[in-house]
């Protein structure tokens, strides 16, 4: 061995006993550890607060007039003759994310909508926002089926439930057109049996989660030990069949459970109104 080589195995030495003896580098390498383990169920649970912006229509509604059962009946609304049949229906809208929803953030106008511009005659405020809120209907262009809505701030389950009276079918779809900062679309909540279904995805998910940490915890504490064994033996521990496999087998299940913790995304939303 050349006099050059061996200064440089002595270096190297030297190095790797300063890693593997140094008790500060010790301590960093756990709480790494430590902060991945804790920052991989972070990342599956994201708790950066948002905005959200939902709507929830009763599927119970209330026919006042059914043109088929009733045809020696009309009715007029500020004197237009109104045809055809005349429903009630409720509509819950309130801000389901813990980040508010101000003014500013809106980019596009909230917009009550019946589908094929159903006209909507009536809408009553039944359960009114907080005074703080600014919470305000446009009813300009309600005989073609837009109810607008605007409020000054929205901060977590605030909201109000409308009534609206419209000339239409007790199955007409009835929406919430809108746009705000970090969210494309309202949100429209799930029926009661849909809540039920997702009840339980969030369940199946909740234990999915776990499972990843715990195995996540198994891949650093593997790690940790082979990386002790080097420092302490210069040199990487030889694994046996056995171990090779178990290792593999559990970065696979690790990768395939993180895949459907990913791909459950319940959306539980319930109107804070009772509805």
């Amino acid at each position: 061995m050349s006099v050059e080589s061996e200064a440089t195995s002595k270096q190297r030495s030297k190095v790797l006993q300063f890693f593997s003896n140094h008790p500060l580098l010790g301590m960093l390498g756990a709480l790494g550890s430590v902060a991945s383990i804790v920052a991989l169920p972070l990342a599956i649970w994201p708790i950066t607060p948002k905005r959200e912006l939902t709507f929830y229509v009763n599927p119970v509604r209330t026919p006042i007039v059914q043109a088929l059962k009733s045809s020696d009946l009309s009715v007029s609304y500020k004197g237009i003759v109104v045809t055809g049949d005349v429903t009630v229906a409720q509509i819950a809208i309130w801000n389901a994310g813990k980040e508010p929803i101000r003014s500013e953030d809106i980019l596009k106008s909230a917009m009550l909508l019946t589908s094929s511009n159903c006209p909507i005659l009536e809408t009553v405020v039944l359960t009114p926002a907080r005074d703080v809120t600014d919470f305000k209907i446009d009813f300009a262009k309600g005989m073609t089926g837009h109810v607008g809505l605007s409020w000054r701030i929205l901060e977590e389950d605030d909201g109000a439930v409308l009534q609206i009276v419209y000339a239409g079918k007790p199955n007409q779809k009835i929406s919430l057109d809108a746009a705000v900062v970090g969210q494309k679309t309202p949100t429209e909540a799930s029926p009661a049996a849909a809540i039920t279904y997702n009840k339980f995805v969030a369940t199946v998910r909740f234990l999915f989660q776990v499972m990843v940490t715990i195995m996540a915890i198994a891949l650093v504490v593997t790690s940790m030990d082979t990386i002790s064994y080097f420092f302490k033996h210069h040199r990487i521990q030889p694994l046996t069949r056995e171990a090779l496999s178990m290792l593999i087998a559990t970065i696979i299940m690790f990768f395939v459970v993180l895949i459907l913790v990913l791909a459950l995304h319940p959306k539980t939303h319930v109107s804070p109104f009772g509805l």
